[in-house]
This record gives structure tokens, C-alpha cells and sequence, in this order.
């Protein structure tokens, strides 16, 4: 303990106050102006609280002593208002209970009703409870402290009492201290959507609007009221509302809004609509990693893949361990074809936080499995797989991948049976048609092979990018070559340019069926198109040879069959050829 007049700093123990005054005063038989009295002070009963450095100032038209008395209620008292209203809200705490300890029998309503607001704020719920039920045992008719301790039971997941208390609230309608019912109706409104009564919620939420119809924040829950019920469009109109109103947000930003409008507009499949309203959502919280992920995923939708990364890199920026966002990373860098990053980045989500939403883990499994089949490790890819199967048993994207993992193993027979499975799991699933039919070709089931491509290309394309939906089509020209359906092969590799213009397969594919045609100057133009592709693939090479052989330039085609074999020297087939047009010359 310590005093030191003149300064002036007065030390007795922990808590600190630090008070100001412009009067001036008559200390020590020294007249002094604008005098600090810095003080500490600890009480038994506030052991576990403190203030450090809490501002006040004493108004005072004559000030004799410099010994300030801590024991003064109203100072307390005072101060517990004044901190709460600053939102200094560890320092209120402190001041409030202070108060309360010096007259603890005394009907101080509003200190503990100030009291159950700041342990609200400081994100103590059980405390803040059992702080209203203290007023609630003096005021039962207290609609402040009803409406405080539904809040308080919604944080601790106590859904059903904190509806009742709502609810007490607005019966009794009494003592509503800063507040006024809209923010009871809303508060009920949160309850009963966690227990799905959503007809219920979105009433409640029409009285908090009608209650201050300047409530964005209820009329941005209100769109999502109904995105849940599925009226997306009316889900719209409460959003725009909300943004037009731009009133009260509560503790929230209008980034609320704009996340709810982009939840609805995907909904609608209004994909690019959407990522914009996300955007506008980061511009009001640009840290805020649930519309960064929203955005990425969208964009992954769409195909831009690059954007999603950005959205994601982000993401992961600003929290490494999001586990669902360095999933979300590791799809799309698969996307890419960055297959080494993208098994980095699941292997990340693995480790980290479990922070999933929504998504079941298995999903992760099988991306990764997915950057394994990138990197050729299948052995590694079929692990993946059927670990995530082992989670979702119905999981058709995992069976594809169990599929394709073991066509390239060698084991046909199973591979031919897991991606069937996808196909009976989700009729409409491409990729998994589309690998079906690619290991019947492998066996030679052509015919099957045809169905299966056919079956590709009636399911949701939307899932697909282009160049995916051109390689179905020049897989079904192929499978249509070995059928001796030369014209309708044709019309499939023509359909995989038309998609895809620079899609390797469609060339090179077409002019294997105008070679047999006979059509040899279209083939060696479409062999060509192959070549810009893929200039260092001995098998272009070898068809721009028998392309020029069938139209007798033999010394050009000679000189085609060179440049196969000097990429792949034991190539059979150019050597076959080569030496025909030798034994013709």
C-alpha cells in the first residue's frame, strides 16, 4: 500500500481506478488543479474480478481529501453504468459486483440487471442465467431479464426453455429497461428455428418487424426463415428488404443479408447472381471465412477454378486448421490437376480441426483418394476410397473411385462392379457412367460400353465441365469404331470438337474413323489438329503417316513414321507401317 500526495497516486491493492478532475482542490493545505488519484483496491468477495485503469470523472465543486472512499455504493454503482454503456464490459463486471457486495441486501434491480447484460456480452451464458433468475426471484413480471435469459438459454442450446422464456417475456410485458419487445420476438424467432418450427419462427419474426420495422437484422433472419422452408423467392424479397432498410443490424452487419441473398439465388441456380451477392457479403466482413468458402464452392460450380482456389487460399489464411476449406482447396487443386498440393492439403484437413458444417469426413476421404489416382498411386487411391466408404456406404463418387482404382490395378471384374454401384446409387451421376463405360472398353464389351457412355450423357451435365463431356463423346466414338458404326463414330468425335475444340481425344479419335473411311485428306487434318495438341505422342505421328501413305505421299509418310519412332522406338504399329511403304517403294 502506498500514498503519494502532490503526484498524486494512491496504491491499496489490485483494483485500479484512475479518476480526473478539472475543479480545483484544496489537498495538504496546497491548492492544486487537474490532480490524478490512481487507486487499487482488493475485496475478498471479488477475488476473481478485477479492473485495471478504469475511467471516470468526479464532478465535484469542492474536493477537501485526497483519500479517495472506496466503500462508496453510488461510485460502484455509477461506475458499473458507465463501463457497461462503454462496453468495457470485464471492467463493468468488476464495478457491478463491487456494488452488489457492499449492499447485497439492498433492492438494486438495475446493478443486477446491468450485471446480467455484461456477463451476456461476455459470452458467460450459465452466469448470465443464473444472474436473471436472481431478478426474476424479486420481479417476476421482469421482461428485460425473461428476455436476457432466453438468449442466454439459446447460446447454451437450451432451445425449448429459451422459447418459454421469450415467451414469459412478452406475456408479463413489464420493466423492459433499454430494450423493447422486437428483440424478444427475434430472440423467440432463433429458438424455434433450431427446432425446426419454422412457420412459428417466421411469424415471430413478422412481430419483431412490426414491432421496429427499421429491423434488418429480423428481416435478413426472416429470409432465411425462408430459404429453409424452401419460398426462395419470397426469401429474396425479405433480404433485399433488409439491405434497402440498412437499419438496426443488432450486433450483426449487413454481410448477414448478403449471405442469406446468396444462399437463396443458389437455390434458384442462379450461380453467378450469387457469387456476387457473396462478394458483396467480404466487402462488409472480409474476413469472414463461411462467405469465402460459399464463394469458393460456387465457383468451383461454375468452372472457375482458379477463383475458387484464391477464395479458398484465403480461407486458410485467415484460419489454417478450417478443415471443410482445406478439403474445399484439395477438390479444386485436383481440379487443376495439382495433384501433389491437393494430397497435401487433405492430409492438412485430416490434422486439423474437424471444422466440417455439414460435410461428412468421407467426402475428404475421397478427394484425396482422387489426388492419389492424379499421382498414379492406386494402391494408395483404393485405400482412400474404401476408407470413405466405410463412412458412407451409399457414397457413389467413392465407389467410382474404388472403380477406377482397381481398373488401373488390372482387377477388370471388380472395377466393372464398383462403377456400376455408383450408377445404381445415383442414376444421373456422369463421371460414373462415363468410367463404367471406359473399363467395359478396356474388356472389350463394346456394345455395353456404348450404352453406358449413351447413359453419361443423359445425366446431370451440369456436374461436368466441357472437357469432360467432350472426352465421353470421343470415348463413344471409339467404342462405335470397334462396332464398325463408322458413321455414327464419326458424328461422336465431331460432337467432342464442337464441345471442345481443343480436345486431344476428338481429334485424334476422328481421324482414326475418316482413316477408315478412306477419307485420308480429312484425316490428316484432323491428325494434324491432334499434333498441335500433343506434338511429342508417337501414336499422332503414326496416323498423320498412314493418312499421307493413303494418299501416296510416301516419302512424307516415311519421313511421319521416323518421328514416331524416334519418340518411342519400339513402337509396332509405325514400324509395321514403315516397312509396308518400304516393300512399296
Amino acid at each position: 500500500m502506498k500514498r503519494i500526495y502532490g503526484g498524486l497516486s494512491v496504491t491499496f491493492g489490485i483494483l485500479s481506478i484512475f479518476v480526473q478532475s478539472n475543479v480545483t482542490a484544496a489537498l495538504d493545505g496546497k491548492t492544486v488543479s487537474n490532480f490524478s488519484v490512481n487507486l487499487e483496491y482488493k475485496h475478498d468477495n471479488l477475488s476473481n474480478h478485477f479492473v485495471s485503469v478504469v475511467q471516470a470523472r468526479l464532478l465535484a465543486d469542492n474536493i477537501q481529501q485526497a483519500e479517495f472512499n472506496y466503500q462508496d455504493y453510488d461510485f460502484w454503482s455509477n461506475q458499473c453504468t458507465v463501463l457497461e454503456n462503454a462496453q468495457k464490459f470485464s471492467e463493468a463486471l468488476a464495478a457491478c459486483e463491487k456494488a452488489i457486495a457492499l449492499k447485497p441486501k439492498r433492492q438494486n434491480t438495475d446493478l443486477w440487471e446491468s450485471r446480467s447484460n455484461i456477463l451476456l456480452q461476455l459470452g458467460k451464458y450459465a452466469e448470465a442465467v443464473a444472474s436473471n433468475n436472481q431478478i426474476l426471484k424479486k420481479q417476476p413480471k421482469n421482461s428485460f431479464a425473461l428476455t436476457q435469459r432466453c438468449e442466454a438459454l439459446y447460446a447454451l442450446g437450451n432451445y425449448e426453455e429459451a422459447i418459454s422464456s421469450c415467451e414469459s417475456a412478452l406475456l408479463v410485458n413489464g420493466n423492459w429497461r433499454n430494450i423493447t419487445p422486437a428483440l424478444t420476438w427475434y430472440n423467440r424467432s432463433l429458438a424455434l428455428r433450431k427446432v425446426k418450427r419454422l412457420e412459428s419462427a417466421l411469424t415471430s419474426l413478422e412481430r419483431a418487424v412490426n414491432a421496429n420495422p427499421n429491423y434488418s437484422l429480423a428481416l435478413a433472419e426472416q429470409c432465411g426463415v425462408l430459404i429453409d422452408l424452401q419460398r426462395n423467392e419470397q426469401a429474396l424479397i425479405a433480404c433485399d428488404l433488409a439491405l434497402q432498410t440498412n437499419g438496426d443490424w443488432g450486433k450483426a452487419k449487413s454481410a448477414i443479408a448478403w449471405n442469406n441473398k446468396a444462399l437463396a439465388l443458389t437455390k434458384l441456380g442462379k450461380i453467378q447472381e450469387a457469387i456476387a451477392a457473396y462478394e458483396q457479403a467480404l466487402l462488409v466482413s472480409p474476413s469472414d471465412v463461411v462467405s469465402l468458402v460459399n464463394q469458393g464452392v460456387l465457383l468451383q460450380t461454375v468452372g472457375q477454378y482458379e477463383k475458387a482456389l484464391i477464395s479458398f487460399n484465403r480461407t486458410t489464411e485467415l484460419n489454417p486448421t478450417y478443415s471443410k476449406a482445406l478439403m474445399h482447396r484439395c477438390e479444386t487443386l485436383n481440379r487443376l490437376q495439382q495433384f501433389s498440393e491437393a494430397l497435401a492439403s487433405c492430409d492438412r484437413a485430416l490434422k486439423n480441426d474437424d471444422t466440417w458444417g455439414d460435410t461428412p469426413v468421407a467426402i475428404l476421404w475421397n478427394h484425396r483418394s482422387s489426388a492419389l489416382l492424379g499421382l498414379q498411386k492406386y494402391s494408395e487411391a483404393l485405400f482412400g476410397a474404401e476408407r470413405a466408404l466405410s463412412l458412407k456406404e451409399d457414397y457413389a463418387e467413392a465407389w467410382n473411385n474404388k472403380g477406377v482404382s482397381l481398373w488401373n490395378l488390372g482387377n477388370y471384374k471388380e472395377a466393372i462392379a464398383a462403377t456400376k454401384r455408383a450408377t445404381e446409387i445415383n442414376p444421373r451421376y456422369v463421371q460414373g457412367w462415363f468410367n463404367y463405360g471406359r473399363v467395359l472398353s478396356s474388356v472389350k464389351e463394346y456394345r455395353n460400353a456404348v450404352t453406358a457412355y449413351s447413359q453419361a450423357l443423359k445425366g446431370n451435365l451440369t456436374e461436368v465441365d466441357s472437357s469432360t463431356l467432350a472426352s465421353i463423346w470421343a470415348n463413344q466414338g471409339v467404342a462405335l469404331w470397334h462396332l464398325h458404326s463408322f458413321n455414327l463414330a464419326l458424328a461422336s468425335t465431331n460432337e467432342a470438337i464442337k464441345i471442345n475444340p481443343k480436345s486431344f481425344e476428338g481429334w485424334y479419335n476422328k481421324g482414326i474413323v475418316l482413316l477408315e473411311l478412306g477419307k485420308y485428306n480429312q484425316a490428316l487434318q484432323a491428325y494434324r489438329k491432334a499434333e498441335q495438341l500433343s506434338p511429342q505422342n508417337p501414336y499422332v505421328w503414326t496416323g498423320i503417316g498412314m493418312a499421307l501413305a493413303g494418299q501416296g505421299e510416301y516419302k512424307e509418310a516415311l519421313k511421319a513414321f521416323d518421328e514416331a519412332l524416334n519418340i518411342n522406338p519400339g513402337y509396332t504399329v509405325a514400324q509395321q507401317q514403315r516397312q509396308k511403304i518400304l516393300s512399296q517403294l
